[in-house]
């Protein structure tokens, strides 16, 4: 029977127990030699460090073997001493009769299968550099290698040597499906030539936004390879106390893995360009990085993993119901099992199908559409349900589209729309339910760490989300996250609306009105949270600038599109259903301006004024705390004062009272015009408008028939 691999041999009572806990926790860490900021050479204190992180394996940098400096210890056998753990030493270069290198230590609960020590490329010939390869084995057998272990220290003076570094770590694992850890002191930032170099093999698997650490500096890493193999349970993250602060001059970073064990992977074989049904499209691996069995159905498989590239177009239709382990569209990760199968991936079902996509102690569950650099497509055409026991993630890193029409979409852990700094997404519904699956819980995102997401709903679609939904969240910044509702007729509710801090990030609330009015956004948290509606942080609310019509700051951006909406009334945006006020204002996204309690809105399409209110109107609402839009729909007739004639008087009540475009044009098209003859309407002559306005302006206006 498959099962997760068991690979965290927790202490209790200073011994470790059986590897049955199914979690892997990984440490790297620069440790200089052993001297700490505080100019001390102290072993011990760094075994406590080591200690009371609890790893499974280590990456040791900077460490001495035999030198003079650091007393001729061993440092890396005398750290596995202190640590109660296996120790390994790769040297990189000679130093002073002794070594100088990178060094592994491995919880005696996992089996060394064997070890190769490889020097760098050097091309500035400057301080050499080596990467340390353990191979590894945590089950019954412990002559097999399940999963490999890298450890490494790129230079930190040739940007050269660096990008020839991640091109040979990558040469070492293109070839092969063994899943890998990648762990040291990279000595280059997110975003560099060699860090996009080794993202083509690997994944970061960072997240350092509670250790008080920048991104942006970042130099030490671990990296998983490939995502399908590993689940990432605790992304890195540095280990930031006292000791940790003057022990050496890195910090520890820290990650909790889970190593899948092996499930049937298929992987899409037909780039004819024509739709082809999903059991007549996928291909076994060979073990080699070439195929297998062809055509494999993925219903006769076990619970497989299932991946479409390679220019694919899948087909799922009729009746049926089935499960799989994950499903991923449009990829990159495709040909690490079968060469040549990268690319983009569509998946069209139909009829009244159902597919599971099923969280157990084999396979994750997930749903990713787009990642890599690749275009995934899904279109649920089906009346039956599509459930993803584990995340929902579309364009991560990639391009990603998903097109529900009919049928229910269901999540338990989480669903990103655009995630990471080159991925953009859509999700589209205009009919169906895209919901929260009961019992769970996640994050739901669009736009995270620098990608671009758009949901939109219409039609009759319904969304459901107990959780919070955040726009343009994520560490990284810059991203642009845009919620639409079109029509009147669809049905969207959430548990929170959050509002990430930061001017890099675009964020966006869309509604379009039908002549019945506006989708309302409804808010009703499972629990008690202080801010439901947050459309500015508190960070970015005491920022705010100015009063009145020149309050500007940083929000969510409001967009109005009102045109087909004719009459006067009271139309609801956001349904807060809580006694908690709502948390800053609208932005203008053009401006900057922000829509203070009672602002107008141009530029809504609608034929008469527009003005905002942050507190609700009586009858409108649970609680009076909600953003509703008051509509005055404009007169047939521009004589605003009702005097017979359309003139410069009536420009004055225009600009005291009402200030919207629609009037004035209106006003303009009409001008010189006695009320009863409105239908045939002559526009002045440009030059005479502006010296209309202009007379306006000093108030020299009389009434005229034509002219000024």
């Amino acid at each position: 029977m498959l099962r997760r691999l068991a690979l965290f041999a927790a202490f209790t009572a200073g011994a470790a127990t059986s590897a049955d806990a199914a979690m892997l926790r990984v440490l790297t860490y620069n440790i200089h030699h052993g001297e700490g900021k505080d100019g001390v050479l102290n072993l011990n204190r760094l075994a406590s460090v080591i200690s009371a992180a609890n790893p499974d394996l280590v990456s040791l940098q900077e460490v001495d073997n035999d030198v003079p400096r650091t007393n001729n210890v061993n440092q890396v056998a005398r750290l596995g001493e202190l640590t109660g753990m296996t120790s390994f030493f790769g040297k990189a270069r000679n130093l002073d009769g002794g070594g100088y290198g990178n060094g592994v230590l491995v919880k005696p609960s996992i089996s060394v299968v064997g070890t190769v020590n490889r020097a760098l490329p050097n091309p500035d010939n400057v301080e050499a550099r080596a990467v340390l390869e353990l191979n590894l084995s945590v089950d019954a057998n412990p002559t097999t290698t399940e999963f490999k272990f890298f450890a490494t220290h790129l230079m930190h003076d040739s940007s050269a040597g660096r990008i020839a570094s991640a091109g040979y770590i990558n040469d070492l694992v293109s070839t092969s499906a063994v899943p890998s850890i990648l762990a040291g002191d990279m000595n280059f930032n997110p975003g560099s030539t060699a860090f996009n170099t080794l993202a083509n093999q690997w994944t970061d698997v960072t997240s350092i936004t509670n250790s008080g650490k920048n991104r942006a500096n970042q130099i030490d890493y671990i990296f998983t390879r490939s995502s399908l193999q590993w689940n990432v349970v605790t992304r890195s993250q540095f280990i930031v106390n006292a000791t940790t602060n003057v022990a050496s001059d890195h910090h520890p970073l820290l990650s909790v893995l889970e190593l899948l064990d092996a499930t049937p992977t298929l992987v899409w074989n037909d780039n004819s360009g024509a739709s082809v049904a999903m059991t007549d499209g996928f291909a076994t691996s060979n073990g080699s990085l070439g195929v297998g069995s062809f055509p494999v159905s993925p219903w006769e498989s076990g619970v497989p993993t299932l991946i479409v590239g390679y220019g694919g177009k899948a087909t799922f239709n009729g009746s049926a119901s089935r499960t799989v382990g994950s499903l991923r569209i449009g990829t990159d990760l495709a040909s690490g099992f079968i060469a040549g199968r990268n690319g983009d991936g569509l998946l069209t079902a139909s009829g009244s199908v159902s597919l599971t996509l099923s969280n157990s102690a084999n396979t994750s569950g997930d749903l990713v559409v787009g990642e890599g650099g690749f275009q995934g497509t899904l279109n649920w055409n089906s009346n039956g349900t599509l459930e993803a026991q584990g995340r929902l993630r579309v364009g991560e890193f990639g391009s990603g589209d998903v097109v529900q029409t009919r049928g229910a979409v269901t999540y338990r852990a989480g669903l990103t729309v655009g995630a990471g700094a080159t991925g953009s997404a859509r999700y589209r519904l205009s009919g169906g339910m895209l919901a929260l699956a009961p019992g769970g819980n996640g994050a739901f995102e669009l736009g995270s760490d620098g990608a671009t997401g758009t949901l939109r709903v219409e039609g009759t679609a319904i969304v459901t989300h107990s959780d919070r939904l955040t726009l343009a969240g994520g560490a990284q910044g810059g991203g642009v996250g845009r919620l639409e509702l079109v029509g009147s007729s669809a049905s969207m509710q959430i548990g929170e609306l959050a509002n990430a801090t930061g001017a890099d990030r675009s964020e966006t609330l869309f509604w379009q009105a039908d002549a019945a009015g506006v989708t309302p956004l409804v808010v009703t948290p499972a629990g008690t949270t202080a801010q439901p509606v947050q459309l500015q942080s508190l960070a970015e609310l005491t920022a705010n600038v100015g009063t009145g019509g020149s309050l500007s700051g940083d929000g969510i951006a409001l967009e109005l599109d009102l045109s087909a909406f004719t009459m006067s009334a009271t139309l609801m945006l956001i349904d807060n259903r809580t006694t908690e006020t709502i948390t800053g204002f609208f932005e203008n996204g053009s401006t900057g301006m922000l829509y203070g309690e009672g602002a107008a809105i141009l530029g809504t399409g609608f034929n008469g004024t527009v003005t905002i209110t942050y507190l609700g109107t009586s009858g409108v609402g649970s609680a009076g705390n909600d953003v509703v839009l008051q509509l005055t729909a404009a007169p047939a007739s521009a004589d605003f004062n009702g005097d017979g004639i359309v003139d410069g008087a009536d420009f004055l009540v225009w600009q005291r009272d009402f200030g919207d475009p629609a009037r004035l044009e209106l006003w303009r098209q009409t001008f010189g015009q006695a009320a009863s003859s409105i239908a045939s309407t002559a526009v002045p002559e440009p030059s005479t408008f502006a010296l209309c306005v202009a007379a306006t302006a000093c108030g020299g206006w009389r009434r005229r028939r034509r002219g000024c």
